[in-house]
């Protein structure tokens, strides 16, 4: 038996100074072990690889989670989730995404503006399936509810822009009981349509901090109250958001994460965290590249602030810094003048200098009309004029001019309007200035508002 074994492999060797042996043969040699012969296991077919056990064998591309490497990007695409198709001999990259091309990018939008001091709807911009996450589109859909994904929006799920390529995002909304995907939808200005740029996560990941009937996803963020905190970083090419009110059928477990999505690697990581941090509320000072956070501190409540470093892995730079005020709002850097203003619910609205040197000034409060404000009533700041503008979600918009604290109500007497008041607006209302409008939206499952200035 070793005499023809050692046969065998003096074949082979002799035959690798022209060429080296195939894996089949090299297979054969290694079966003469258990009695098969050499040429009796060459002469019969080689066997195929199996397509699903998570081990990339001969002719396969990838199998199951294993990529060989490659992602979106490496496949021709900007970014996405590449997959491995279902016979295991190439890639999926139904979810790859590409950005919009160059160029005019609100060229579309600026069709659709109305006549100033009015409202009017962007045809066909409301989010539906095949794009919107439906019943049955993933194994864990009972999970997740994701007959009720539109709750990413609905419950208290707040939207960044990506002002530069044209992207309005959605992060990782839902929470409490109402959706559990933390899917990337992303609103395309040039195109003035939707994508989903991530899908959810099945729920397979460790347990929350505080209960064992409340499981993570398998990666990201759980789904959650985003509120006012989601921003893009541009000097990193990320989406940053914290929120609160994680995910659970079962309870609402008090979760307080942040998160970051890489554009470049279509990936999620989880960055510091400052502690509890209620009532999430961010703003991006591109002058000093930071991010400022503001949100409860304890669960006593009030506002606290905090400096964080994109460069550093969002690392905190100063805070927790008691500030007045407390509750739910929003708020906005002012890159021209350097201030941060923020609103707070039943206290009013707030303007915090922020020098280069960092050193915050202690706040001033500037109004107190929008003190009993419902926190989702959503605020934009208009660059212009560095004015806020504030939306009900129906009819009613109002401006705020915190240089001379003087407030105008601009709704629009006459002309279409949103007519239900939302109560989760939150940060579905931005400012435009390519095309000097704001667009808003108080339920994704009909057509967004756009609105100009009088």
């Amino acid at each position: 038996m070793r005499a023809t074994l050692a046969a065998t492999f003096l074949l082979i060797a002799a035959c690798a100074a022209a060429q080296l042996p195939t894996e089949h043969e090299r297979i054969c040699a290694l079966e003469t072990l258990h009695g098969i012969g050499y040429a009796e296991c060459l002469a019969a077919p080689p066997p195929g690889p199996v397509c699903g056990n998570n081990v990339i064998e001969t002719g396969e591309t990838c199998d199951g989670p294993l990529l060989a490497g490659e992602t979106c990007v490496s496949q021709g695409f900007d970014g996405g989730v590449l997959a491995c198709a279902g016979d295991c001999m190439s890639f999926d990259t139904s979810v790859c995404v590409n950005d919009p091309p160059a160029g005019d990018i609100y060229a579309l939008l600026a069709t659709h503006l109305p006549a100033a001091g009015q409202f009017a709807q962007i045809p066909n911009t409301a989010i539906t399936a095949p794009v919107l996450v439906k019943d049955g589109d993933f194994p864990f859909c009972a999970d997740i509810m994701c007959n009720q994904s539109y709750n990413a929006f609905m419950s208290w799920g707040g939207m960044t822009l990506d002002e530069p390529r044209g992207l309005w995002a959605l992060t990782a909304g839902g929470g409490r009981s109402n959706y559990g995907g933390n899917e990337i939808y992303e609103f395309m200005f040039e195109s003035l349509t939707w994508r989903r740029r991530s899908d959810p996560h099945p729920l397979t990941g460790a347990m929350m901090i505080d209960g064992t009937s409340c499981p993570r996803p398998s990666d990201g963020p759980p789904a959650q109250h985003t509120y006012n905190g989601s921003l893009y970083i541009p000097s990193k090419d990320e989406y940053f958001v914290m929120g609160t009110a994680s995910f659970c059928k079962a309870g609402t477990p008090n979760v307080y994460e942040f998160w970051v999505w890489s554009n470049p690697n279509s990936s999620w990581r989880q960055v510091v965290n400052p502690g509890y941090n209620t009532a999430p509320r961010a703003a991006y000072d591109a002058g000093r590249d930071r991010v400022y956070l503001l949100g409860g501190g304890t669960p006593g409540g009030g506002t606290y602030f905090w400096e964080l470093d994109p460069q550093n892995e969002y690392t905190i730079v100063q805070g927790p810094t008691a500030l007045s005020g407390g509750g739910l709002g929003d708020s906005f850097f002012d890159n021209s003048t350097r201030t941060l203003y923020y609103t707070t619910r039943g206290w009013g609205t707030y303007a915090l200098d922020v020098p280069f040197n960092g050193a915050i000034a202690q706040e001033a409060l500037i109004n107190q009309i929008f003190g009993a404000d419902p926190f989702h009533h959503a605020w934009a700041f208009h660059t212009p004029s560095g004015d806020l503008v504030n939306w009900e979600g129906n009819l009613t918009v109002w401006r705020y001019d915190p240089q001379l604290d003087i407030v105008t109500d601009v709704t629009p007497l006459t002309g279409p309007h949103p007519t239900i008041q939302s109560t989760s607006i939150t940060d579905k209302w931005e400012y435009i200035p390519e095309v000097d409008a704001f667009v808003g939206i108080y339920d994704p499952r009909q057509d967004m508002w756009i609105y100009r200035l009088p």
